[in-house]
């Protein structure tokens, strides 16, 4: 069965030019819900594991790369559209982290707004090195 047929013709791009894009925004998303839900972090937490703190502020670093690279799966590269995306990104994400400061059973973080930080400022650049075409020597 085509990847088409499966997911519609909803994006403009053909499926061929993004699958890339598709493989790394599921790998990305896997691991979001790995540590975020599944038994990763408290068996980090029970057995004292050193991680950094990466599996705790992990949830806050891979989305924002998974929606960095979604733009790509709709769109096009242009520099300006893409800023004004990974800002958008980055504001939604970080809202979200200082409203949970009023949502009951959730905990506000500083080191989750640095994870995403960190993941819209290396996102941005390595996406933008990618997608920027080398300067030919003529």
């Amino acid at each position: 069965m085509a990847a088409s047929k499966i997911l519609g013709n909803w994006s403009p791009r053909p499926f061929k030019s993004v699958r890339v894009y598709w493989v790394v925004f599921f790998l990305l998303t896997i691991l979001t819900i790995t540590f975020e839900n599944l038994t990763c972090r408290a068996y980090i937490a029970e057995n004292n594991i050193n991680d950094y703190g990466f599996s705790a502020n992990s949830p806050n670093f891979f989305p924002i790369l998974a929606m960095q690279i979604f733009y790509f799966i709709e769109n096009k590269f242009d520099p300006g559209k893409f800023l004004r995306w990974c800002f958008s990104v980055f504001g939604f994400v970080t809202g979200y982290e200082l409203l949970q400061i009023f949502i009951p059973n959730r905990t506000f973080d500083w080191k989750d707004i640095i994870a995403t930080i960190l993941a819209s400022i290396i996102g941005y650049f390595a996406l933008k090195k990618l997608h920027t075409k080398p300067i030919s020597k003529t």
